[in-house]
């Protein structure tokens, strides 16, 4: 039995290390590289949001869903589920107006991340009513997106930039989670970044943000902003 948890235990770290190993180290010498490179982005990342960057918060639309059951001509279903989206993306949008000041804040729908990754500054931000507001334009170049969602088991490593747009997250999902933060290419941030925050009931989110400034702050504080060396600089996006 000793035997058995033994090798189990040693089954679960071997997971748990190519999440970061499959294509980023080998030896022990590339993992120490890796963990460095790791270590870097998440200091400017976090450094970044908090100095000048911005939050997008990324509202599900469910929008193939509602325009298939209206060329159905099931309209009933579809005012059903325009009705619960937009509750669920009110009370999204109430907690982090409340509660979230660690970076300035935008809200978009999902189908709007086209446009933003394309440079797009204006022209599709949300205001608090959910409504589009052609008034508002991020000033912000960096960013990073929030969003509930899945976390995944990461199927990337980390990704220079000229190469990021043709890339994909594809690992297995792992857990619905309130909160889970993505770079602008929609890849999921690696810790020790704190990349997401657990929870399903959308009546306590007003609780996870809360938890999710806390965590950046906190973070914020062990990492005053370092020196980047130029290896690491195609990875600062």
């Amino acid at each position: 039995m000793k035997n058995h948890f033994t090798l189990s235990l040693i089954f679960l770290f071997t997971i748990i290390s190519n999440t970061y190993s499959q294509s980023d180290y080998g030896n022990t010498e590339q993992f120490r590289h890796f963990r460095n490179r790791r270590l870097l982005i998440s200091n400017w990342q976090i450094n970044q949001l908090a100095d000048s960057g911005a939050l997008i918060v990324r509202l599900k639309s469910n929008k193939k869903a509602i325009d298939l059951l209206k060329r159905e001509n099931k309209l009933t279903a579809a005012k059903e589920i325009e009705k619960q989206t937009y509750q669920l993306n009110k009370l999204i949008v109430r907690a982090f107006y409340k509660h979230y000041n660690f970076s300035k804040l935008y809200f978009i729908y999902d189908y709007s991340s086209d446009s933003l990754l394309k440079g797009y500054k204006k022209g599709f931000f949300l205001d608090t009513n959910l409504n589009r507001n052609t008034d508002i334009e991020m000033k912000e170049k960096f960013y990073l997106i929030a969003e509930k969602d899945k976390i995944v088991q990461s199927s990337i490593g980390f990704v220079p930039e000229h190469e990021a747009s043709k890339v994909s997250e594809t690992g297995a999902p792992v857990k619905d989670v309130a909160i889970v933060i993505k770079n602008k290419y929609g890849h999921q941030l690696k810790s020790p970044f704190p990349y997401y925050i657990k929870g399903q009931n959308v009546l306590k989110y007003e609780m996870y943000v809360q938890k999710l400034v806390n965590n950046f702050t906190k973070f914020k504080e062990k990492n005053p902003r370092k020196s980047y060396s130029d290896d690491i600089k195609p990875f600062l996006y």
